[in-house]
């Protein structure tokens, strides 16, 4: 788990979950992953795209990431409004917005599904060249 709040990296049990206090964006670290989950995560940031750059130099050969993000419609803008009443800007996305990222930072994606009310869960696999 890589966040940049020491207390949400605090909230995760330590078993089996490395915990690292960072910036997704540009963490390194001394291993590869098979498995990445970006929760919570793609709506928050700066550069969502570098995000998931660097998600890909951290994953394994054959790797998947399953991203879950809000969706670009109704619930996904109250969403949003929520957020900004709190002064807290997000970004929300579309498969295909979601898709044309994700395929830049070198994933591919394998599937996609809405889940209701404001959510888009995407699994991807890492591209092969």
């Amino acid at each position: 788990m890589v966040d940049l709040s020491t207390a949400m990296v605090a909230q995760v049990p330590r078993d089996r979950t490395l915990r690292v206090v960072a910036d997704a964006s540009s963490v390194s670290l001394r291993r590869r992953f098979d498995v990445v989950l970006a929760a919570g995560l793609l709506e928050f940031v700066g550069d969502p795209g570098a995000v998931l750059a660097n998600a890909a130099a951290l994953a394994a050969p054959g790797a998947v990431l399953a991203a879950l993000v809000p969706l670009d419609g109704p619930g996904g803008r109250l969403y949003r409004a929520y957020h900004r009443r709190h002064g807290i800007a997000i970004r929300l996305y579309t498969p295909e917005g979601l898709a044309a990222l994700a395929a830049q930072a070198g994933w591919r994606t394998e599937a996609t599904r809405e889940v209701w009310p404001y959510t888009l869960v995407a699994c991807l696999s890492l591209a092969t060249t």
